[in-house]
């Protein structure tokens, strides 16, 4: 029932923090394996009441071999292991019931309580329905004009995590929110996971606003101004130092939902600051002569999701300042999971092969009343997950995102 792919296995084995141990029969063929996982306090979060944490997981046994003691004696090797390089460390893990469950509390874990895991199952064809230019190859897959690289829900445009400015705001983000730079783990997983990946700017619209007035010279006012050519080129000539000409300001119009021929309104020029390669806090600094804010990090929410044809699509990590943003990333992350097996190239028509998907969220300890909102506005329903266990230390000592101040979906991937 796991839903572990070969890269998240390989990714785990290759980092430097994590030993694993197995017992292997004459012929070397392993047969049982566990992994254990240690953080030092440089890369610990903040918040959490522990100096160093480790985490115990891939407890594996072949089927074969099972009722045979492996599982305790890997799991016994792993911790003495452990003992000998950090003692007292806080060790935590997820353990099923019934079976896992009594091992680990005779190897000293405590039993924390049962987490929640929300899950929901996506018909594809239903999702992608309402595009009317989509077309059926002959093949039986579908065809659209063009690769979704966004998707606007009011007054958010969530686009795809691509290149390495918006995958660094990631990451410069996370580090803000969970105290700790896991920007390696991010950064792998957007490598392998890149059309699953989405980012919302942090857009003020008081700032843009502002903006738009200084540079809005149509005759035209009140709710009705607009911002027309002269009034983008000096705009652009203020805060890039270049000055762009009618046909580019053309393109611009069309990606914001503009009409060029009459000029930019303050919510097109909204949705452009929106995209990738524009930012209103420089922008804005540069038209006012203020400061950009210390700790901005430009970010309003993101997730990374995960998964394949055969293991079915996970959300992994999660974060936004509000609901409307949480809703629209989860929205991103459900569309991304349908389409997760694209052939051809971005230009011009693009063949996805759509699945059916069961699409979850990771185990937590509790979910908060807001975020449970959002999740069940999207069709998810709660369900119970695995038992929350902690060896040396209690839940505390590891990390939860404070899910009443943001809508943060822990990833235990990340423990």
């Amino acid at each position: 029932g796991w839903t572990n792919t070969k890269f998240d296995v390989e990714f785990l084995l290759k980092r430097k923090d994590t030993k694993a141990f197995g017992v292997f029969t004459e012929d070397k063929k392993l047969v049982s394996m566990a992994t254990v996982s240690l953080t030092d306090a440089s890369e610990q979060p903040k918040e959490a009441n522990a100096k160093d944490l480790a985490w115990l997981s891939y407890v594996i046994t072949n089927q074969e071999y099972r009722r045979k003691g492996l599982a305790r004696r890997v799991c016994a090797e792993a911790l003495k292991w452990l003992d000998s390089q950090n003692p007292n460390v806080p060790i935590g893990l997820y353990g099923e019931k019934e079976k896992a469950a009594p091992l680990y509390v005779d190897l000293g874990f405590k039993d924390f309580g049962k987490t929640q895991r929300w899950t929901t199952k996506v018909d594809a064809q239903s999702l992608l329905r309402s595009d009317g230019s989509i077309k059926r190859s002959e093949d039986g897959k579908l065809e659209i004009p063009a690769f979704v690289d966004q998707i606007t829900m009011g007054s958010c445009t969530a686009v795809l995590v691509r290149g390495k400015e918006l995958l660094d705001m990631v990451c410069k983000a996370d580090t803000a929110a969970f105290g700790s730079d896991r920007s390696d783990v991010l950064k792998a997983w957007n490598k392998r996971y890149t059309d699953l990946c989405w980012l919302v700017k942090d857009v003020d619209p008081k700032k843009v606003r502002s903006v738009f007035e200084k540079y809005s010279n149509s005759p035209q006012g009140g709710s009705d101004k607009l911002m027309t050519y002269e009034g983008f080129k000096a705009l652009s000539l203020k805060t890039e130092g270049v000055e762009v000409s009618e046909k580019q300001f053309k393109s611009f119009c069309e990606k914001s939902g503009a009409d060029a021929e009459k000029g930019m309104t303050v919510a097109s020029l909204y949705q452009l600051y929106s995209f990738p390669g524009n930012d209103i806090d420089t922008d804005y600094a540069k038209v006012t002569g203020g400061k950009i804010p210390p700790g901005s990090t430009g970010v309003r929410g993101y997730v990374m999701g995960r998964g394949t044809k055969d293991k079915g699509y996970f959300i992994g990590p999660l974060w936004a300042k509000d609901q409307e943003c949480a809703s629209t990333l989860l929205v991103a992350a459900v569309r991304g999971g349908c389409v997760i097996d694209m052939t051809n190239s971005r230009m011009g028509k693009a063949s996805f092969e759509l699945m059916d998907v069961e699409i979850g969220s990771a185990d937590n300890l509790e979910t908060s009343a807001t975020k449970a909102q959002v999740l069940a506005s999207l069709g998810f329903k709660k369900g119970g997950g695995s038992r929350f266990m902690v060896r040396s230390g209690d839940s505390k000592s590891f990390y939860r995102g404070n899910a009443d101040k943001t809508y943060a979906a822990s990833s235990y991937e990340f423990a």
